[in-house]
């Protein structure tokens, strides 16, 4: 299935969540690009410990993201704006990153504004 995907230009995400640390998986030989899992059932993690797998030929930074957050940064901890922050003028400057999906958070307005 992988190499019908790939010969159809797809890239192949592989959701090993339930698999990881109980089936093995050579992700390499299967040749996906992509592998998600989290660590927290067979691999004893606590919640919220996920991890992504990039196939390594995809490590010389040919594959380019649509969203990324903060740690992408070559120095996340060096809290520096390329340029001053532009912010609205209500409680609204203080959402973190994304708009949240409740469509009650801002009452009157229509929620296919959001």
């Amino acid at each position: 299935m992988i190499k019908a995907a790939h010969a159809r230009g797809a890239k192949v995400l592989l959701d090993l969540y339930h698999a990881a640390g109980i089936v093995p998986v050579d992700l390499a030989a299967l040749d996906t690009v992509f592998a998600s899992g989290g660590s927290y059932k067979y691999l004893s993690g606590g919640p919220g410990a996920g991890w992504l797998y990039l196939h390594p030929r995809h490590l010389d930074g040919s594959l380019n993201t649509l969203d990324s957050g903060w740690f992408a940064e070559p120095d996340p901890f060096a809290f520096e704006r390329p340029q001053r922050l532009k912010q609205e003028r209500a409680a609204i400057a203080f959402w973190n990153q994304r708009r949240p999906s409740c469509p009650f958070i801002r009452p009157g307005q229509d929620s296919s504004l959001l």
